[in-house]
């Protein structure tokens, strides 16, 4: 070490003779130019995050290069030549020489070096400011911002039916992509458009969708070209924050450009961080072919009709969309969910619905595993749920517990990469109430309600959660809004009758029933329901004869017709009506449960007990807490009234609905027992908590 200091001035006065220093200073000052061009330009050339990394990467590998190319070679009249070794005196020489001309050598090189250093550093900071960042867990750390699309308009003369089609396909796909951005809130395609034919103040919009921003445009397809113009407007002030008008040949590869150009723009101008993952994503081409896009926005369009008819023609899109590019992941995601809504609003057996659309979503997966539809309408065939749950008996179809947990990680992945896809969280919201996990299930809804708030199925579902968190206020108000801006709805009127219901307010429940069944058949069940918990047994049996002829398949009709027969003791016709209401759900493992309080009211007791014995093994199934309160029934009917309270105290501890705890002509026997009365005010459906829900609701609603 004591013989270091007196090489030192020997080593720098070597670099200086070999013009190393001038090399650093150089490289330095032209990698740091370098690297400011491809910052700034690599983004408007189109190119992604990580070419410039790649540059920064380059120039530093290329430092220690060019030193030792530098000290190897010199440049001479002759040509790159190697330098050859110094003579002691020419050493000598230079660390004699005064410090004034020593040491500016050496500092233009460690000025080359801060250089080249300080732009990696502002590279990397501006690369770290793109991560993921969660801005619930980071102090300070940028809020989620909102916004909502409007549906878009066509200007060009003579726009008909196929321009609509088209407009429409491009505000489905942009409002798919802003979705994928984490630090955005966006309003699904159901809220906005309610605005395309009732236009409204942008405050007001904002308020209503509870939302910052709005973008608004529009898109026209004339001849061979496409015509994009958007503005993003403050929906408070009404200001204009930004603004871009396209006007490009129309290709597959210019509309994905302008859809990636337009999310960027939004997100640059929202200051939304867009992660070099959902950044790759966001530029991917779903299809090379312009048909194929063509037919498989003509799909969605009729898709998002939500009727039979509707669901029925997006599939024959799709599919005509695949036969031309049979790679197009996003048609298969889109038979998948047609499938799923065939099954969920019954206009197919699930079971032949269902598997149809796990091949389909398994498919999608296969070509792209990022699409968030795809792991939706995946893990809803797996589950065997129905967003109908809380609205109706809780219809569990013998799903495996193994592809229940699949399911849920579907939901999960599908929210991780399309956080603002309301239909993930509703569906997910679903499957965790079915599991028994009724808070968590709340929380799902209620972020598919903020991004859905105009939904009327997320709605009557909120409706749903909060009765089945024993909210019955809340409940009952948030019933009453969505009925309020969706009177035609029958399924907001459906969700107040069971909280009704559960209540006990069967006059009230009655007229709410009537109303839903005017409006929608599949609702209409509980017209004869309510007849039956007011014992009034014929009117019940005749009405949901007639609803039968109307709606044959339908297993709620059946079950409701066996409870009404059991209860009047026409034992043969209960039998029945099980036997048909399982013909239409057959996977369900606990349908024989109904049965055996039918047989145990019939006196055969030992028939009812043998089913009992095998539901009771069922106890780790998912759907178990659903099905207690009919286990208790069914053991009470048998006179065994400590297993009925037992089973009954397990429901009101799983959270799970009290449904007619106060009024189901089956538990009357019970009712005369302490136990009953304390299970009441546990579950908060005793008198006076109900009389206490019922005066605040009346005052909270009447009040202007």
């Amino acid at each position: 070490m004591a013989q270091t200091p007196s090489h030192l001035p020997h080593l720098f006065a070597e670099l200086k003779r070999r013009k190393v220093f001038r090399v650093m200073a150089v490289y330095g000052a032209t990698a740091f130019v370098v690297l400011q061009v491809a910052d700034l330009a690599f983004p408007l050339l189109g190119l992604p995050e990580w070419t410039v990394r790649l540059v920064l990467v380059l120039s530093m590998l290329g430092l220690p290069i060019a030193m030792v190319l530098a000290w190897v070679f010199e440049q001479t009249p002759e040509g790159l030549v190697r330098t050859e070794d110094a003579s002691e005196s020419e050493i000598e020489e230079i660390v004699s020489a005064p410090a004034s001309q020593r040491l500016p050598a050496g500092l233009l090189a460690v000025v080359g070096i801060v250089l080249l250093f300080g732009g990696g550093w502002w590279i990397g900071r501006q690369g770290s400011q793109g991560g993921e960042v969660n801005p619930a867990s980071v102090e300070g750390a940028e809020r989620i911002r909102s916004i909502a699309v409007l549906p878009f308009t066509t200007r060009a003369a003579g726009a008909d039916e196929e321009a609509v089609i088209f407009s429409d396909g491009m505000h489905d796909d942009l409002l798919t992509q802003l979705s994928k951005i984490g630090s955005l809130k966006v309003i699904s395609r159901t809220s906005v458009m309610s605005y395309r034919d009732n236009p409204k103040p942008m405050p007001e919009i904002g308020a209503e969708l509870g939302v910052e921003t709005v973008l608004e445009g529009s898109v026209d397809r004339v001849g061979g070209r496409v015509r994009v113009n958007m503005q993003l407007i403050d929906a408070e002030t009404d200001e204009h924050l930004w603004g871009e008008t396209y006007d490009e040949e129309l290709t597959t590869a210019n509309l994905f450009a302008i859809r990636s150009d337009l999310v960027k723009q939004v997100a640059a101008a929202l200051e939304a961080t867009l992660t070099p993952e959902v950044r790759s994503r966001i530029e991917a081409r779903p299809t090379e072919d312009l048909e194929a896009y063509n037919l498989y926005t003509r799909g969605r369009y009729f898709w998002n009709m939500r009727t039979r008819d509707g669901i029925e023609t997006a599939i024959e899109y799709f599919q005509q969309a695949i036969e031309r590019d049979s790679s197009y992941a996003a048609a298969y995601a889109g038979i998948a969910d047609s499938y799923s809504l065939l099954a969920n609003y019954n206009h197919m057996p699930r079971d032949e619905a269902l598997p149809l659309a796990r091949i389909a979503a398994e498919r999608a997966l296969e070509l792209d595993e990022n699409l968030a539809e795809a792991h939706t309408a995946l893990a809803y065939a797996l589950a065997g749920t129905n967003e109908w749950v809380f609205n109706s008996a809780a219809l569990y179809y013998g799903a495996d517990p193994i592809q229940l947990e699949v399911a849920e990680r579907g939901y999960r992945r599908a929210i991780a990469l399309n956080p603002s896809y309301a239909t993930a969280h509703h569906w997910y919201g679903v499957l965790l109430w079915t599991t028994g996990r009724p808070e968590e299930a709340l929380d799902d809804i209620r972020r598919a309600h903020e991004l859905d708030p105009l939904s009327g199925t997320i709605n009557a579902a909120l409706t749903g959660a909060l009765r089945g968190n024993r909210r019955y206020l809340e409940s009952l108000l948030q019933a009453d809004r969505t009925i309020e801006f969706m009177p035609d709805l029958g399924s907001g009127y459906f969700a107040k009758v069971l909280t009704l219901v559960e209540l006990g307010q069967l006059d009230e429940a009655l007229v709410s029933a009537r109303r839903a069944a005017e409006v929608d058949l599949i609702v209409a069940a509980a017209v004869p329901y309510i007849h039956y918990l007011r014992g009034e047994y014929e009117v019940a049996a005749n009405e949901l004869h007639r609803l039968i002829e109307l709606r044959p398949g339908d297993p709620w009709n059946w079950r409701t017709l066996a409870w009404v027969e059991s209860t009047r003791g026409r034992y043969d016709e209960a039998f029945a009506a099980w036997e048909r209401e399982n013909e239409s759900a057959p996977a369900d493992p606990f349908n024989p449960v109904g049965i055996s309080v039918t047989y145990a009211m019939a006196g055969r007791a030992d028939e009812a007990r043998a089913i009992l014995s095998d539901v009771e093994k069922l106890r780790d199934d998912p759907a178990w807490p659903q099905e207690l309160r009919s286990m208790a029934e069914a053991y009470a009917a048998l006179g065994d009234y400590d297993r009925a309270f037992e089973l009954l105290d397990e429901a009101v501890a799983a959270n799970t609905e009290g449904w007619a705890l106060r009024t189901d002509p089956d538990l009357d026997i019970l009712r005369g027992d302490p136990r009953f009365e304390a299970l009441l005010e546990r579950a908060g459906l005793d008198d006076a908590s109900v009389d206490s829900i019922m005066a605040r609701y009346r005052d909270q609603r009447d009040t202007p």
